[in-house]
């Protein structure tokens, strides 16, 4: 009987500890892209939206800079080549070509981009008085 009671402890032991010979950590599954979007003068753009686009398959991954102008696309497929477009209101949109990932790669792009003027159209606002509103 007790060498069943010492069995059972020591199983237990095992499994809390983990088996001998297991993997804790997870083996990558994809590939990543990092970086940082600033303006002309170095500034962080918060709220830039960054498209990496699989070329041969045409899947499209997407996510806007966070406060800091940082940004993530995480578990992105491995291979290539990638597109990256990065555009931003009042800024000329960048592109970079011909990226290639390797499996746990993280990719780090840095982008900047320029200043460009946007010519908003004409804005007309008419006005008119209605009796029944007004009381007149």
């Amino acid at each position: 009987m007790k060498q069943k009671a010492t069995f059972f402890v020591m199983m237990i032991a095992l499994l809390l500890m983990g088996a001998p010979g297991t993997a804790n950590a997870q083996a990558p599954v994809g590939a990543a892209f990092n970086g940082v979007v600033t303006d002309s003068e170095g500034m962080t753009l918060p709220g830039a939206t960054v498209i990496a686009v699989h070329t041969p398959s045409g899947t499209e991954y997407g996510t806007v800079t966070r406060e800091d102008g940082r940004f993530n696309l995480r578990n992105v497929r491995v291979g290539g080549p990638y597109t990256i477009r990065v555009s931003f209101v009042g800024y000329r949109s960048a592109v970079e070509e011909g990226i290639m990932l390797e499996l746990g790669q993280e990719y780090t792009i840095n982008i900047e981009l320029v200043d460009e003027a946007v010519e908003l159209g004409e804005v007309a606002v008419f006005a008119q008085r209605d009796a029944l509103i007004s009381g007149n």
